[in-house]
């Protein structure tokens, strides 16, 4: 027995007192014999006798008494066969319910398995015992927040509440899980914890290599003040590798903002996720429930994948949700689509700066700026074709000019924007803006760089160097080596057989500086060398380009090239895409539409991949109406819909994109169990609500401090109708005497 208020103790002694108090009553009678009551004695000599037994029971009850309330002060602990066969068990059950649970076998689901274990270990849990249950996903969720008490009401929800969960696309971070599971709060009235995980034992989300996270687990046991195990119950372990299972890795457009009536590449790359080859299928591609055509998947050997691409021209503006899927079945189907969203607009306008004067000459840089974009020296579109819309003003009313209203700024060769200019353009760009900045004989090095590279916190990722080269020389000039395919903005410019990069020759050009610390600038240009000639930059939501020549003709033939069109419409394609809101997010990420302003917003509401239909809140901000939904941790589709006080609706589609190595079915196999089990603690049973023994564990026990208080209450009611009883008796009453004359 242990005590947690072991303090109170030192009032032990108190219990002797009613003994004292007892034999000081007895000695302070005085025994004076009086011959005329000698008769009298022997008559009462038996109720003596049970008098003495009532003062002695009475006594042993008061003494009970303060020892009983002496003891629930100090709050005594016992071990559970004292008083049961067992303590109370607070039991977690953790549920797999990532998207390998949703893999398909001769017997049903894996899933389905999981909840039939789940519905054993409830229905083996006794009176006194609590549960609750926490769903592994994307992140980990509580179905039952709080401890339930076992009982027939209590288990009727929660069965019920179990059939409504379904798996989800996502990924499940069992370390972190278990982590949530092992530091929830316990109820008080337990006095043992019990960690069930019940898994479809595939090794993704298992984290192994996180060897210090699972000694944490370890640790956190050690260090709880009851007795915790953590068991996992793997429901799929003799499942082994998928034989068949064809994934959807991914879906993309070769641009996300992309003209109306103008034609977009949308590509799906497709691996063979399963142990044995797996034939071609049909793939169909839709955009929402239209269909837009079929593809074809070749045969594809274990771990080899393809990809398969269409070319689609979309006809209305908006944000537009294309999917693929794939014409077979396989184990898993849940990772046999996918999706992606391109936002389709009519015009995208465009601030060129310039510092020309009131009119664009011919030999300025402006003006080959807009005659590539298919516009006049006005900025006019010439045909209705013509997706950027520039709007062209001095370099002087830069200030006066509202950027917002611009999906993308142009500093066409001019000075160096004064100190406030350049701060309104970094807040432009940290909001989502576009800008580039073609330098050319305007700019100047020290303003360059106090204004705008300020020690890499600045508009520019690099400090520039005073120029270098001949413009005149026309013999001689740096090549521009054609980039790497890798990066949107470029991958257009690298193809020589059809563009002409390696044509272009650069007389004269300003020195992008490179240092050991800038090792990680994103090069979209180098000539001979490999000395930067555009370097972009990530500030905020948006994009910051910086080339080393002007745009025009004075430094460089590439006006003159093919590859100045294609690179033209890339790069402004490429920073303009900041300025849209990302509808292509990653777990977790917020998404946020907004809607013109100007009209009341009756409803606001979210639809989450699993088809439920939540609230949002709108809010008026930047001229616009903007709708927020944070919850996005699972992966698939969402639909953010508004309903204007006028009866009139709109809708935005938002794609959450899934983890691709969670099609991956490989088993968590001997190797890694024997790994974790042994970094961990974690004990691979097939009881999950066994109990773990240890000889340095501490006994398991439960308080009875309640249970004293109880037994106390009832000492001092046997107290009371005992000393009633005892009063009662002695007080005899005899009937009178008279006195009669004779």
């Amino acid at each position: 027995m242990s005590f947690i208020a072991g303090a109170f103790l030192v009032g032990l002694p108190l219990a002797a007192a009613p003994i004292l108090i007892h034999l000081l009553n007895r000695r302070r009678r005085n025994v004076v014999r009086w011959g005329a009551m000698r008769f009298l004695v022997e008559a009462t000599t038996r109720r003596r006798r049970m008098w003495r037994i009532d003062d002695l029971l009475l006594m042993l009850l008061r003494v009970l008494a303060v020892a009983a309330f002496v003891f629930a002060l100090a709050q005594p602990l016992v071990s559970f066969g004292l008083l049961s066969s067992r303590g109370a068990r607070d039991v977690i059950i953790v549920l797999d319910a990532s998207m390998s649970a949703a893999r398909v076998g001769d017997d049903g689901s894996v899933f389905d398995r999981e909840l039939d274990a789940a519905r054993e270990l409830i229905g083996r849990l006794g009176e006194g015992d609590t549960v609750r249950v926490l769903l592994a996903s994307g992140a980990p969720q509580w179905l039952t927040p709080v401890a339930v008490p076992v009982n027939e009401d209590s288990m009727r929800e929660l069965a019920a509440r179990l059939e409504t969960v379904k798996p989800t696309a996502a990924s499940a971070d069992m370390l972190r899980c278990v982590q949530e599971a092992m530091e929830a709060e316990s109820s008080s009235r337990t006095t043992t914890r019990v960690v069930v995980v019940v898994t479809d034992g595939r090794a993704w989300g298992w984290r192994t290599e996180a060897a210090e996270g699972w000694k944490r687990i370890r640790q956190i046991a050690e260090e709880s003040t009851q007795p915790t195990t953590v068991n996992v119950v793997d429901v799929g372990a003799t499942d082994g590798a998928a034989a068949a299972n064809l994934s959807v890795e991914s879906v993309v457009a070769s641009r996300t903002l992309a003209a109306r009536d103008q034609p977009v590449v949308l590509t799906a790359t497709v691996r063979n996720r399963g142990a044995a080859a797996a034939d071609g299928c049909l793939v169909a591609w839709f955009e929402g429930d239209m269909p837009l055509g079929v593809g074809s998947l070749s045969r594809l050997a274990p771990g080899q994948s393809t990809t398969v691409s269409i070319e689609h021209v979309f006809a209305t503006e908006g944000a537009r949700e294309v999917s693929c899927r794939l014409e077979r079945e396989d184990e898993l189907p849940m990772d046999n689509a996918g999706r992606v969203v391109v936002e389709v607009v009519g015009e995208a306008p465009v601030l060129v700066v310039t510092s020309g004067g009131d009119s664009v000459q011919l030999d300025d840089d402006t003006a080959y700026a807009l005659a590539a974009l298919g516009c006049d020296s006005t900025g006019q579109p010439r045909s209705a074709q013509v997706v950027f819309r520039p709007h062209v003003v001095r370099v002087e009313a830069l200030a006066s000019e509202r950027l917002s209203d611009y999906y993308c700024l142009i500093l066409a060769n001019v000075p160096t924007p004064s100190e406030a200019s350049a701060a309104a353009l970094t807040q432009y760009v940290q909001e989502g803006g576009g800008l580039w900045i073609a330098l050319g004989d305007c700019a100047d090095a020290a303003t360059f760089n106090a204004r705008c590279f300020i020690r890499g916190a600045g508009l520019s990722p690099l400090a520039i160097g005073d120029a270098a080269g001949d413009a005149e020389d026309w013999d001689r000039g740096l090549s521009i080596l054609p980039p790497a395919a890798n990066h949107r903005a470029t991958a257009l410019m690298g193809d020589t057989e059809r563009l002409d990069i390696d044509r272009v020759r650069v007389r004269r050009r300003w020195p992008l500086m490179r240092t050991e610390g800038d090792k990680g600038v994103s090069v979209l240009l180098a000539v001979d060398g490999g000395l930067p000639l555009a370097v972009e930059n990530r500030l905020g939501r948006g994009r910051v380009i910086v080339q080393g020549l002007p745009l025009g003709a004075r430094w460089s033939n590439l006006p003159a090239c093919h590859v100045f069109v294609a690179m033209l419409h890339e790069w402004l394609w490429y920073l303009c895409e900041a300025a849209t809101p990302e509808r292509n997010l990653h777990p977790g990420d917020t998404a946020v539409a907004r809607f013109p302003a100007g009209r009341a917003v009756d409803e606001a509401t979210v639809t989450t991949p699993d088809g439920q239909t939540l609230p949002a809140q709108a809010m008026a901000a930047d001229g616009a109406t903007r709708v927020a939904f944070a919850d996005t941790l699972t992966p698939g589709g969402y639909r953010i819909a508004v309903t204007f006080e006028d009866g009139t609706a709109a809708s935005v589609p938002f794609v959450v994109m899934r983890d691709a190595e969670e099609s991956d079915l490989e088993p968590l196999g001997p190797e890694r169990t024997q790994l974790l089990a042994e970094v961990s603690g974690l004990r691979f049973e097939a009881d999950g609500l066994a109990e773990a023994q240890s000889a340095n564990q501490a006994p398991q026990t439960q308080p009875i401090w309640w249970h004293l208080l109880v037994g106390l209450l009832g000492v001092m009611a046997a107290e009371l109708v005992l000393a009633w009883r005892a009063t009662a008796g002695r007080m005899v009453t005899s009937p009178g005497v008279s006195m009669k004359a004779r």
